[in-house]
């Protein structure tokens, strides 16, 4: 195949359209002094297609120039940047599917999702060659094992001018298609006790959705590691549809956050709880005591941004209020899952008092497993099509009609979906009580003096569980006690969802979080409830009789 000719799908006939139609500035990364128009990112793609090509022998492709299916796996090892991108962009231009790596990657991880994949080729930016090699020298510890001849390929993005001419760049043969439901991306989720399970997601997951105009084109902040969903769609759908792509390193203090809102420059963000919370605290604790002059430009900055996105976990009524005040648009909510492909429904406009997810996208079919109410059950074109190498754990993701099950509990109010919590960990078992986890979370976080708070599962064989919250106060919040806690939250939750272990997190302990940014609970109560850690631990005992301090009705469900 021609290094310039490429296949007829959306993917490449929206890069083609936004060249076009969008000659600036396409992707701005300012950390690394990286400013590229999409005429500069085609000629990255021409120029790192063409070394995919020489490298790669004739035998993995087909007669077209495309991966042969059991060649179709490509790995990436590049952190967020327009490397990233032009990696994707080569890996999808040759029917390849792409197989996203964390920058930070262990060989023997790396290894052991290349051969799962059987993969014969890894795409590299030059800062990560050294970690390629590493990769390769494992590889060659285990020669025993038999495996493909790996081939590592550098992504080239350089500023030569192969011509001047963009259409040049970027011709695309009619003839030559590549099915919507081919393998398009894979992502490792659910691993955080030995290797994960590879979601093999559809080419079609990465199609444009609809193209912008000059009139609504945004700046979209890109500020998620790219190895999981959220950070690839959110960097390359909005590329691909038209809008300027923002780059942030993911993991950056909140000061830059505010220095960058302080610019007015970025008008599109979609953020997590995380973010959005260490955003409020930077603001409480340096830029409201601001005078009105120095504060101006920080509340101007986000008063710019024209579309925000929640998403990824549901967010406090605190934080909801707190973004909804500051902001001159509505806060929107997404519901996402890695096995979906992305978005499934949306939120126009949050509800501080609500946990709705909305109503699901247009080409998203959405249920509850019993009727109004039940697991939330999706069907769609960006469904996951198959845990990969693991037929018993996609036939359990499934429903005998091929509803995909998200783990999700929900309930209908009128038309709209409203969130619950996850089916396995959001409702904790404590004696014969089932406690839900996000209300309580929340009721924790909304305490004036409750910076940080997170509720986990204590195994306790005598009554199942125990509530455990692990607490970070605000600084001056004096003394934190269970009684301080359960006094206080007596206003919003009945007892028996009180907390009945408390852990006090000081200024430099943090909280383990997996590759998705999400606490891993499992790992917190370990390392601060079990073994030696239960010294710092306070705890109270749940009242048999239902009887602690003053009561209202269903403080105990009922069932004292």
């Amino acid at each position: 195949m021609d290094s310039q000719v490429f296949p007829n799908d959306e993917i490449f006939r929206g890069l083609r359209s936004c060249a076009e139609r969008f000659p600036g500035i396409a992707v701005n990364d300012p950390a690394n002094g990286v400013s590229t128009s999409y005429d500069q990112l085609i000629r990255n793609l021409v120029a790192t297609r063409k070394s995919i090509q020489d490298a790669l022998p004739a035998s993995l492709f087909d007669g077209r120039g495309r991966l042969l299916d059991n060649s179709i796996w490509v790995g990436l090892l590049s952190p967020l940047s327009e490397d990233f991108i032009v990696g994707c962009l080569a890996i999808l231009s040759i029917g390849g599917a792409i197989m996203p790596m964390a920058p930070g990657i262990l060989p023997e991880e790396a290894n052991h999702f290349l051969e799962q994949t059987e993969a014969s080729l890894l795409l590299v930016t030059s800062g990560q060659y050294e970690a390629a090699a590493k990769i390769h020298q494992h590889r060659q510890l285990r020669a025993a094992v038999p495996q493909r001849h790996l081939h590592v390929v550098t992504i080239t993005c350089g500023h030569r001018d192969y011509c001047m001419d963009t259409a040049a760049h970027l011709q695309i043969d009619d003839t030559l298609s590549l099915p919507s439901n081919r393998p398009g991306l894979i992502v490792f989720t659910s691993g955080t006790t030995g290797p994960p399970k590879g979601a093999v997601l559809p080419r079609q997951c990465l199609y444009p959705r609809e193209l912008c105009t000059p009139d609504n084109r945004r700046v979209n902040l890109s500020d998620r590691v790219p190895h999981w969903l959220g950070g690839m769609v959110c960097t390359l759908l909005p590329l691909l549809t038209g809008h300027l792509i923002e780059i942030m390193k993911p993991g950056s203090p909140a000061e830059d956050y505010w220095e960058l809102l302080k610019q007015q420059r970025v008008t599109k963000v979609a953020w997590g709880p995380m973010t959005l919370s260490k955003l409020k605290q930077y603001y409480d604790d340096h830029l409201n005591s601001l005078p009105s002059t120095e504060l101006e430009p920080y509340l101007s900055g986000v008063r710019a941004i024209r579309e925000i996105r929640l998403g990824s976990a549901m967010p406090t009524a605190t934080l909801v209020e707190f973004w909804d005040r500051l902001t001159d648009v509505p806060l929107q909510m997404g519901y996402a899952a890695t096995e979906a492909g992305g978005l499934i429904s949306m939120l126009p406009n949050v509800n501080p008092t609500r946990t709705s997810i909305g109503r699901p996208l247009p080409d998203v079919e959405m249920k509850l497993s019993e009727g109004t109410t039940g697991e939330v059950l999706i069907k769609g074109p960006r469904i996951m099509l198959h845990y990969l190498n693991d037929e018993e754990a996609t036939r359990a993701a499934f429903d005998d009609e091929g509803f995909f099950r998200t783990g999700d509990l929900a309930h209908m109010e009128g038309n709209e979906f409203v969130f619950e919590g996850r089916a396995s960990s959001d409702f904790i078992q404590v004696y014969a009580y089932r406690v839900p986890v996000l209300p309580v979370e929340n009721a924790l976080t909304s305490l004036p003096y409750v910076a940080e708070a997170v509720v986990v599962a204590v195994p306790d064989g005598g009554i199942a569980n125990q509530l455990g919250a692990l607490v970070r106060p605000r600084p001056g919040a004096g003394q934190v006690l269970l009684h301080r806690l359960h006094s206080d939250l007596s206003r919003s939750l009945p007892a028996y969802t009180f907390p009945t272990k408390l852990r006090v997190l000081q200024e430099e302990e943090i909280l383990p979080r997996t590759a998705t940014d999400k606490v891993n609970k499992k790992q917190a109560v370990a390392r601060y409830f079990l073994g030696s850690a239960a010294g710092a631990v306070e705890t109270c005992k749940m009242s048999k009789n239902g009887k602690e301090g003053p009561q209202k009705a269903w403080d105990w469900a009922g069932l004292q």
